[in-house]
């Protein structure tokens, strides 16, 4: 409940800036706004300032600002558009496009806030190493443990941030280019999507070098009993080297009782230390546990100054904006089902939880949730700004307004299929809601 309250509060404010945009466009326009409202339906609460009145309505789904048409003034809930107008087209462009607009330059300032803030940085995520390949993934037999991954689908990557970012785009292939020993090989690896509903993934199977390091010990547990204590290294387990914590979780997932001990090789104290231990099975896990926890992997605050938070920012505007048209092409071209698009609700708790994972955070969110808003908004689909400005266009070509009866039947259209978008998205966040909650815990 408490994420859904916070989802509110942040859907609130992208929807703010994107009026905000429209009223102080049509302020510089000079054109009398009537009415500045956030969300639909009935008013909570109202107060006149001069022309303008300010509303908050119940419905936290959008808002919109009224205009006057023309020397005829009005009420309208309609965004300020082409048709019978005394204000040039460019003024009437300017307005349809500022709300957009305001949400892109926004989301560019959330980024340069949250680098100049601070961003948790992961050392051993520095790295392009490969920690292990997963015998349930899709790239095992094609990539090994120790190979370095230098490019994916033809763009270099650095660091495993980039390397999660390009596997989990949804292609449903994807060519990775990576080096092993002197040799430089490329392999296809086929991610399987996601399952729409429940989220889970089986994917990709290859994972960094996360250190073995131990961070509890449960009390009368195998690992208790056989010796084990917290900031234990692993280092081997019967005799197979240990570069990850992956690789200790599945090699004792794997565990049989024909095994009997396993040798498990630590380092202490700076010495090496050889422990047996008897995996348990544990029904409610439907697997063999030893009862350890991995030790949170350090991470640091990493603070950028102004110019270089700058940069970033921008490279991230930049990458959002190719994320969301390549996620849009892939839906036209029935790559991915419209299945895995979400709405408000799962807005709304991904920013809720964004909000208690800290301020970075929730300004990443913000700033992705934005350009979406302002990109999407830029559509042209005649109840978008988009479609505003491509109707204006039009006008501007022909020397006449479309005609209203036009116009009026074009938006009914595009609305009923809005609202069919949207009762479909919201129905699919609904059905994903118990596990989007496990998978934001």
């Amino acid at each position: 409940m408490l994420n859904m309250l916070i989802g509110v509060l942040v859907l609130g404010i992208l929807v703010f800036i994107h009026e905000l945009g429209h009223y102080l466009a049509a302020k510089f326009c000079k054109i009398p706004v009537l009415t500045f409202a956030i969300g639909f339906g009935p008013k909570l609460f109202s107060k006149k300032i001069g022309e303008t009145e300010y509303q908050i309505r119940a419905i936290p789904f959008g808002g919109f600002v009224a205009m006057e048409e023309g020397k005829n003034a009005k009420e309208s809930a309609k965004i300020f558009s082409s048709g019978s107008s005394d204000y040039p087209i460019w003024q009437r462009a300017l307005v349809a496009f500022a709300g957009p607009a305001f949400n892109i330059i926004f989301a560019f300032l959330f980024l340069v806030a949250m680098y100049m803030i601070g961003v948790p940085h992961a050392p051993y995520l520095d790295t392009n190493k490969v920690g292990l390949v997963s015998s349930e993934g899709s790239a095992f037999g094609k990539i090994e443990r120790n190979d370095r991954i230098v490019s994916i689908n033809g763009r270099n990557v650095s660091g495993w941030q980039e390397i999660y970012t390009r596997l989990s785009d949804m292609s449903p292939e994807h060519s990775v280019v990576f080096v092993r020993g002197n040799d430089t090989l490329s392999a296809m690896i086929s991610v399987p999507l996601p399952n729409a509903k429940t989220l889970e993934s089986r994917g990709s199977g290859i994972y960094p070098s996360i250190p073995a390091v131990i961070g509890l010990v449960e009390a009368n547990s195998a690992a208790y009993n056989a010796g084990f204590q917290k900031g234990d290294s692993i280092i081997s387990i019967n005799g197979a080297e240990i570069s990850s914590w992956y690789a200790v979780s599945e090699t004792i997932a794997k565990y049989n009782d024909s095994l009997g001990e396993i040798s498990v090789l630590v380092v202490r104290n700076g010495e090496i230390t050889d422990l047996s231990v008897l995996p348990r099975f544990n029904s409610e896990h439907n697997r063999y546990l030893i009862g350890i926890v991995l030790a949170n992997p350090s991470t640091e605050i990493k603070k950028y100054g102004f110019i270089p938070s700058l940069k970033l920012a921008y490279k991230d505007c930049i990458k959002y904006s190719v994320m969301i048209f390549e996620t849009l092409k892939k839906l036209i071209t029935r790559l991915i089902s419209p299945e895995y698009l979400s709405g408000p609700v799962g807005i709304m708790q991904m920013s809720g939880a964004a909000a208690q994972s800290g301020i970075s955070a929730l300004l990443q969110l913000l700033a992705l949730i934005g350009i979406n808003l302002g990109l999407l908004n830029l559509m042209p689909l005649v109840i978008t700004d988009g479609g505003v400005l491509s109707l204006l266009l039009v006008e501007a070509i022909t020397r006449k307004p479309i005609p209203a009866g036009v116009r009026e039947r074009l938006s009914y259209v595009f609305m009923a299929a809005f609202l069919c978008l949207a009762v479909f998205v919201t129905f699919n966040d609904i059905l994903r809601f118990s596990a989007i909650e496990k998978l934001l815990r």
